[in-house]
């Protein structure tokens, strides 16, 4: 990357899912909910289309997305910062 280049938000797609978007989605649904149980009517439909393992996908698509920019950035544009 140039010097008048930027790195925008990271938010890693797992198929034609925004995966940390959805995390947060559910996790919006969840605080939702919780606070309000009549609240379950709305997200019922939407949520119940998320499976186990596909929020788990995501989960990982996130971590991996994040461990490979730390690494990446601290290999490189960030390596003179390592001994701060």
């Amino acid at each position: 990357m140039g010097k008048q280049s930027s790195l925008g938000p990271i938010d890693p797609q797992y198929g034609a899912i925004a995966a940390a978007s959805l995390l947060s989605e559910i996790k919006k649904a969840k605080e939702k909910i919780t606070a309000d149980p009549k609240m379950a009517l709305f997200w019922n439909p939407i949520l119940s289309k998320i499976t186990p393992s596909f929020l788990e996908r995501c989960e990982w698509a996130v971590a991996d997305s994040n461990a490979f920019l730390e690494s990446t950035l601290g290999q490189n544009m960030f390596l003179d910062l390592a001994g701060c």
